[in-house]
């Protein structure tokens, strides 16, 4: 299993020149596989008719938003653990404030 926070520089090593190398391009391939993603759970709910259930197309998907995620990390420059745990620490400083982990003001 690869270790997410070396993932995107072992992937740009391995398929250099052949990747996308700035910031927009990368971020637009994430949105892009973020749509892919939402396909899946679409498909897999029936359009919200049934509960999800993972299925193959929803791991591969998922997969595909992590590789992608990495990649852009990458590029940019930024370590995916620290923004994570920057993001767990806001969740739960909101949560303690507020009682809530999300930032609606209502």
């Amino acid at each position: 299993m690869p270790d997410l926070e070396m993932l995107g520089a072992d992937l740009q090593r391995e398929f250099e020149g052949h990747l996308a190398e700035d910031v927009q391009a990368r971020a637009l391939m994430l949105a892009s596989e973020v749509g892919e993603l939402m396909k899946e759970v679409v498909k897999a709910t029936g359009y919200g008719t049934r509960p999800f259930e993972v299925t193959p197309g929803f791991r591969d998907e998922l997969g595909d938003v992590m590789a992608v995620l990495a990649l852009l990390a990458e590029v940019a420059g930024v370590s995916l653990s620290e923004c994570a745990g920057q993001t767990a620490d806001k969740m739960r400083s909101r949560f303690a404030e507020h009682g809530r982990v999300g930032s609606e003001t209502t």
